[in-house]
């Protein structure tokens, strides 16, 4: 769920960019496997959420809430870590 949670906000993505914002190491398994039809790959390696991964999370708002405050605290931790060191 969480997986699809973070497409559906950031949009199409990559495994990598998923689990440097926290998911689970087998985002990437995840993604391809594609057990419940809720991903589609766009390219190599980029993937997004199908309109069948967007009605499951519209039945999960409480996940889909916790998730997005997840990902908007990551953005400020990195973002005061950019500051910090200049880059």
């Amino acid at each position: 769920f969480q997986v699809a949670c973070l497409l559906s906000i950031l949009g199409p993505s990559t495994p990598a960019r998923l689990k440097s914002l926290g998911c689970d190491g087998k985002a990437g398994s995840i993604l391809h496997d594609n057990h419940y039809g809720w991903f589609e790959k766009i390219e190599r390696g980029v993937y997004s959420v199908t309109a069948e991964g967007r009605k499951a999370l519209c039945g999960n708002e409480l996940l889909y809430e916790h998730f997005k405050r997840k990902l908007d605290e990551s953005k400020r931790d990195e973002q005061s870590e950019i500051e910090k060191t200049g880059s």
